[in-house]
């Protein structure tokens, strides 16, 4: 009875799978016999692909070979990203029962984007914190209007609404720190988003990779930071591309 059971019967059936993020809300001991389903689909050389576009993202690419260059690799990653609530008009986006949150629903780029960098985490370091939605810190004057004349998560049992920040820290296996604040503040409809990498020497920011991607990096032994528009690069559809040229091939 879960959607996921679509996927599996896909994969019993010999189907190649591209599954949008996040693969589930529920907790990890509830999805290790999907991903068990999942993994031994791929053991009989079937495709299964989740939708982490940032992992074909040219400035990525480019980070992952800084990194390879540089002693040390990497000894910080620091990732911030602030949505614009004010036309998310999904009643689902509202309820953690059904997102899972922001940090599962939409944060979960730059997890994933930290663990590709930085290396696999050590989860019995990771505190986080949140601000309570129904607290008076909580409280936002933009909400928008659903299509059942509601607003925002006015229709949410209050211990299910989205925290409107999350900070969190971590060690990763390396040794190197990680830290993750995504916040629901901005109003309109830009988001503010990027990602740093700190190396012994090394500064890089991967700034607004949702549009206008730059890398702004400062190497080692010097102090000047180089800026590269990357703003043409469409990792969507190179994700895209990828996934079908596997399944063909």
């Amino acid at each position: 009875n879960s959607p996921l059971d679509m996927e599996l019967a896909c994969a019993a059936a010999g189907v190649h799978i591209f599954i949008e993020k996040p693969l589930s809300c529920l907790p990890p001991e509830d999805v290790a016999p999907v991903a068990e389903g999942l993994a031994r689909a791929e053991e009989k050389g079937l495709i299964v692909s989740v939708g982490y576009m940032f992992r074909y993202s040219r400035a990525v690419d480019e980070m992952r070979r800084i990194i390879a260059e540089t002693p040390g690799g990497v000894r910080a990653v620091i990732a911030r990203y602030d949505c614009a609530y004010s036309v998310i008009a999904k009643a689902e986006w509202w309820d953690t029962r059904r997102c899972g949150g922001p940090i599962v629903e939409q944060a979960t780029h730059f997890v994933d984007l930290s663990r590709l960098l930085g290396g696999e985490a050590d989860l019995s370091s990771v505190v986080g914190v949140g601000i309570d939605p129904n607290s008076a810190a909580g409280a936002l004057v933009d909400m928008p209007l659903l299509p059942d004349g509601r607003t925002g998560d006015e229709s949410v049992p209050p211990e299910f609404r989205v925290p409107r920040a999350t900070a969190a820290v971590w060690k990763f296996d390396s040794g190197a720190v990680g830290s993750l604040t995504h916040g629901i503040l901005l109003h309109e409809q830009k988001y503010e988003s990027e990602l740093e990498v700190w190396g012994d020497g090394l500064r890089m920011v991967l700034a607004d990779p949702y549009g206008a991607c730059r890398l702004h990096v400062r190497r080692p032994h010097g102090e000047e930071t180089h800026a590269q528009d990357l703003s043409d690069d469409d990792p969507y559809l190179t994700e895209d591309q990828v996934f079908i040229d596997a399944v063909r091939s």
